[in-house]
């Protein structure tokens, strides 16, 4: 048992927090008036004072990165990490990294990986297809046009609408990166649930007749 110096109640020790440097190791103040104190000025003013030093910028990242290791903590991140990425500095940062991560060893046999799949080889000769168009005139740059989805952006990249078959190369729509971004997992979703109802795990990928369904 402990007295509270604060509210002079005789309470168990279960009902302190731990301090080293005190005798009997335990904090002078119970946990609701440590609480309370906390809360007053004085104690936000002495915080803001010992974060600014060496040890409690130190003492702040260890409880952090404890912290972050919480259910609690990953949630909390996660959440913060999924609003930031869709403010316009998150995006920017994002488009960065991700540019920077192409040109890593790493980044580099993902993106060929890819790109040896029927889907990926698919996929480039499509975009090969819609480039030489641009260059010869029969398809004017995707900027020149508004986004389909009429969100009020300037479009900036054109999406094969009807999937990556040869055929359908150059029915295309003029979309913003963020509205194309949005069609494609719209589309991958649509795609996973129709894989799921047919009973399908695991997808090679798609051949020239169903590649309408994955774009």
């Amino acid at each position: 048992m402990k007295q509270c110096s604060r509210c002079r109640s005789v309470k168990p020790v279960e009902a302190f927090h731990k301090q080293a440097k005190s005798k009997d190791g335990l904090q002078y103040r119970c946990k609701a008036c440590q609480a309370d104190y906390m809360k007053t000025p004085k104690a936000k003013a002495v915080q803001a004072a010992r974060a600014k030093t060496p040890a409690g910028k130190e003492s702040l990242r260890k409880r952090q990165a404890k912290y972050r290791q919480t259910p609690e903590g990953k949630a909390t991140a996660s959440a913060y990490n999924a609003a930031y990425r869709q403010t316009p500095m998150g995006k920017e940062v994002h488009r960065k990294e991700s540019a920077k991560y192409q040109q890593t060893e790493k980044g580099r046999r993902e993106n060929a990986k890819r790109r040896a799949t029927p889907e990926g080889k698919l996929k480039v000769e499509a975009r090969w297809a819609v480039w030489r168009a641009i260059q010869s005139g029969k398809l004017k740059p995707a900027w020149w046009f508004a986004c389909d989805e009429r969100c009020g952006r300037a479009a900036q990249e054109y999406h094969h609408h009807r999937g990556y078959g040869k055929s359908a190369w150059l029915e295309v729509v003029p979309l913003c990166i963020p509205c194309h971004k949005a069609e494609h997992k719209l589309l991958q979703k649509l795609a996973s649930n129709l894989a799921r109802g047919l009973g399908f795990n695991n997808r090679s990928g798609p051949s020239e007749q169903d590649a309408s369904v994955q774009a």
